[in-house]
């Protein structure tokens, strides 16, 4: 878990393609990268993109939060390939928790 407020950097680079609230998720923000793959930041507190703008992989995007359908500060990072959630630790350069 992350403090509320701890900047949130782009994990990869992309266009913003969604930013705003979406149900459970709260606040989010959806970047695509040029093989459609779609990083999902949500429970976010603030916001500092918007759609449209190309972001480079280590730009920040917001900060941490807990909105939407959630308890306590964190980051919630999806990975979706075609729409499909996915694991976005191999995307990241981490290894998997045991």
């Amino acid at each position: 878990m992350a403090g509320y407020g701890t900047p949130i950097d782009a994990a990869a680079g992309g266009r913003v393609t969604a930013v705003g609230f979406a149900g459970d998720y709260g606040l989010r923000v959806e970047i695509t990268d040029s093989y459609g793959l779609v990083e999902v930041y949500a429970h976010m507190s603030a916001v500092e993109t918007a759609v449209g703008v190309s972001v480079q992989q280590g730009s920040e995007i917001g900060q941490v939060g807990s909105t939407g359908l959630s308890v306590g500060s964190h980051l919630h990072l999806q990975l979706e390939i075609g729409g499909v959630p996915a694991d976005p630790l191999p995307l990241i350069g981490c290894a998997t928790p045991s």
